[in-house]
């Protein structure tokens, strides 16, 4: 069964000899638990999760918030958006869904003429800015289990999980009709207002391949 085990140790830079020391057991006996061949004892796991300053779920190979946000982090800063004959053509839902989402918070122009990768390189390489602003995909029941029990999962199903958090919340700013004000005390139109507003300016540029006519 997966384990953070081997995650670990190599983070606190520790050898599988120092953890066999540490356990009272083989090298060989600690290559087992990390390759998750054998279960680690409950004496085992109390001392670990002490030493480590973790959780035992996330021992035994649960998700961390931090993990599951710079999954999100990543795939957004991988995703591409390549120019050709004037026209944008998206790449990945994952960052298409974050520019809605930001859009809807009035943080982006709804009629920025690009379908994916609107943020700034400064707030893309900083989690603090995810953490702020993308944290509600924890009210999502299968990120919550993804973060609250060791299940073995691969990285495409997380990055699943988080792409419909993504859109559950765009479907619920969709329907949000308040107006609000930003950090400096300016008016904002609501949610549902800049979505509409979005969809308006795809709906004039649109082609019929997906891409958006910049010339339009």
């Amino acid at each position: 069964m997966k384990n953070n085990l081997q995650k670990l140790r190599k983070q606190n830079k520790l050898s599988q000899n120092d953890l066999a020391k540490l356990l009272g057991v083989t090298r060989q006996a600690v290559s087992l638990y990390e390759q998750g061949k054998r279960q680690l004892k409950q004496k085992d796991i109390n001392t670990l999760t002490k030493y480590f300053n973790v959780s035992k779920n996330y021992l035994l190979g649960a998700y961390s918030r931090e993990e599951i946000l710079a999954m999100l982090q990543e795939s957004y800063s991988k995703a591409t958006h390549y120019y050709e004959d004037n026209y944008y053509k998206v790449q990945n839902s994952i960052a298409f869904n974050v520019d809605l989402i930001m859009i809807a918070n009035g943080e982006i122009e709804p009629n920025e003429p690009y379908l994916i990768g609107m943020l700034s390189p400064d707030d893309v390489i900083k989690l603090e800015f995810w953490q702020n602003n993308f944290s509600f995909i924890f009210n999502s029941v299968a990120i919550n289990w993804l973060i609250s029990r060791p299940i073995g999962v691969t990285k495409e199903e997380v990055l699943k999980a988080i792409n419909e958090a993504l859109q559950i919340e765009i479907s619920k700013l969709s329907t949000d009709t308040r107006e609000r004000t930003n950090e400096y005390g300016e008016c904002l139109e609501s949610p549902s207002y800049y979505l509409a507003k979005r969809q308006e300016f795809i709906n004039d540029h649109i082609t019929d391949d997906g891409t958006l006519n910049l010339d339009s």
